[in-house]
């Protein structure tokens, strides 16, 4: 019950800032810019969307291969785009990376370490957004006066900070877990070597490096194709780091995957370009919708995987 809460509330949140929107955006307009929307760019936006699965695959089997779990790049794929699916299009408590996880870490009792290699793999991406971030606001003035900006950078830093400490913990200091149940400390200590070990190899961080930013550089392209599209005049370099910005932005867990929180980010940062209201969500809602119809292919490749694996459950003790 406490999970449905979660969940209901944050449904709650979404609907109510899509609704503040809907409310204060010249509805006419907004659909009049939808319908400029081509079938030829969707496919594009879906071919960048594939790109990007592709380059995070290679990112995670490189965090895999530390701890000798060797699945093929396909089957990483089928993975990735199974927890893609739960991730985007359902509002389970269970979470994709934690379903993508247990799928990964079958037949074996390195379940702790392949969700770390996860945790990594998101992190390193999240590290990357906020580089380009902070280097958007540099390459764009203007944006440095926009209100904000500033502290969700500022927030990521302390997390990035945080994470560091942990990182870098001395098996000495690790000894405070003894304090928690049994079943966490263990889990936590596992997590946080693990976390150590990445930081000290360089060239699965190299990789991890430049394939985050090259994800990021296929999402803000995503949104620029839309762009065009919408007649929304900016460049790519002030769109990747208003993309970059409302990146960080959803990463707080107020609402349903980010919906509604998006869109006001969207609208909050295009809006000091000169861009109208209703082009900003109609730009956020189109990637988003076009991201939802891809996420689909998740669920077709997770039925033929409870097909291949009769009696499948998702439990992290398998």
């Amino acid at each position: 019950m406490h999970n449905l809460s979660k969940v209901l509330l944050r449904a709650g949140v979404s609907i109510g800032l899509l609704a503040l929107l809907l409310f204060s955006v010249d509805i006419t307009a907004l659909v009049v810019a939808v319908a400029r929307i081509r079938f030829t760019t969707v496919l594009y936006c879906m071919m960048l969307i594939s790109v990007g699965v592709l380059v995070s695959v290679l990112k995670w089997k490189s965090f895999l291969a530390l701890h000798s779990i060797n699945h093929g790049t396909r089957s990483l794929v089928r993975l990735y785009m199974i927890g893609l699916f739960f991730n985007n299009l359902l509002p389970t408590s269970v979470g994709g990376d934690f379903v993508r996880a247990i799928l990964a870490s079958r037949g074996t009792q390195l379940f702790p370490e392949v969700l770390t290699t996860i945790f990594a793999e998101r992190f390193s991406g999240l590290f990357a957004v906020a580089c380009y971030g902070v280097i958007g606001l540099f390459l764009t003035p203007s944006l440095l006066n926009v209100k904000g900006s500033g502290l969700i950078l500022a927030g990521f830093v302390i997390v990035a900070l945080s994470l560091g400490v942990l990182t870098f913990w001395s098996r000495a200091r690790l000894a405070v877990l003894k304090y928690l149940p049994e079943k966490i400390s263990e889990l936590c200590e596992r997590c946080a070597l693990c976390l150590r070990l990445y930081a000290g190899n360089r060239p699965v961080l190299l990789q991890a490096t430049w394939t985050s930013f090259f994800f990021q550089i296929l999402v803000a392209a995503t949104y620029f194709v839309v762009a065009k599209d919408l007649a929304v005049d900016i460049g790519f370099g002030a769109l990747l780091a208003v993309v970059s910005l409302v990146t960080l932005l959803t990463v707080l867990p107020v609402s349903l995957n980010g919906l509604g929180l998006r869109e006001f980010g969207f609208v909050y940062l295009l809006g000091h370009f000169g861009i109208k209201s209703a082009d900003a969500v109609a730009l956020s809602l189109t990637v988003y919708s076009i991201v939802m119809i891809f996420s689909l292919i998740g669920w077709v490749v997770f039925v033929r995987w409870q097909r291949e694996n009769p009696g499948l459950i998702l439990s992290a003790n398998k």
